[in-house]
C-alpha cells in the first residue's frame, strides 16, 4: 500500500562449524526445506519492506 518499489531481506542461513558434534547432522534437512517454513513467533526467511513503511522489533 506504500507507494515505491520494495526491498527483500533475506535470513542468515548458515551452520556453524563444530567438531564436537557429530558431522552427518549438518545436511540433514535442504536450506531451501528450512527457509520455505513459517513458524508462529520467527520472523520468515524473506522479509519484503517499502521506504516509510512502520515495523516493530520486539
Amino acid at each position: 500500500m506504500f507507494p515505491g518499489e520494495s526491498i527483500t531481506y533475506l535470513a542468515a542461513d548458515k551452520i556453524q562449524e563444530n567438531e564436537a558434534v557429530d558431522s552427518t547432522c549438518d545436511n540433514r534437512y535442504p536450506s531451501e526445506y528450512l527457509n520455505s517454513l513459517e513458524l508462529p513467533g520467527l520472523p520468515p526467511f524473506k522479509l519484503k519492506l517499502k521506504v516509510g513503511c512502520p515495523i516493530m522489533l520486539f
